[in-house]
């Protein structure tokens, strides 16, 4: 009496954790009495989801659907920058490059995606997540003269990725002026 759908939901809740059952809430609303609610959790007894934990991957990962796509998307077209998703800051001021490259390098630590290539074997591709050492792009300043900024960062940008080489992520920091990047 008095309750609504987020006590429910919290009762359910710790009746499953307590009873190693998971408890729909629909449950709790059917059984009208304690004793009904007791027999109807009994039923769920033991169904609880099995716990996440990680699991030994095999030699060969297969390709994601999404990953089959830009896999072969890429075979037809490797230096095609369709799937390029490019960000680009204009930085005024000191910049401190050994913390970008160690910000960059955690990036790709977290990120396997960011560390992952695509090869094949007989014509189907599969996942190699590469260590982050290997996969961590340079992010040392590349001096540009400030009149080719645009063609730099354009030439930076429209260069595609063969998949089965590459790693989705690509960093550059071109340095115009000693505080202009």
């Amino acid at each position: 009496l008095g309750g609504n759908s987020l006590l429910a939901m919290q009762v359910t809740s710790r009746l499953g954790a307590t009873l190693d059952a998971s408890v729909p809430v629909r449950v709790l609303f059917d059984a009208s009495t304690v004793e009904r609610l007791a027999v109807a959790v009994e039923s769920h007894a033991g169904a609880a989801r099995v716990a996440l934990v990680p699991q030994a991957r095999p030699e060969q990962v297969p390709l994601s659907l999404a990953q089959t796509r830009m896999w072969f998307l890429n075979r037809l077209n490797p230096g095609s920058a369709v799937d390029n998703i490019p960000a680009v800051l204009r930085i005024t001021g000191p910049v401190d490059t050994d913390a970008l490259q160690r910000a960059v390098g955690d990036l790709v630590e977290r990120q396997e995606t960011l560390r992952t290539i695509y090869p094949e074997v007989n014509g189907v591709g599969y996942q190699v997540v590469l260590p982050s050492a290997e996969a961590t792009p340079d992010a040392t300043p590349v001096d540009v003269d400030p009149a080719g900024a645009i063609d730099a960062v354009r030439e930076f940008l429209l260069r595609g990725f063969d998949v089965t080489r590459e790693t989705p992520f690509r960093v550059a920091l071109f340095r115009l002026a000693e505080n202009e990047h």
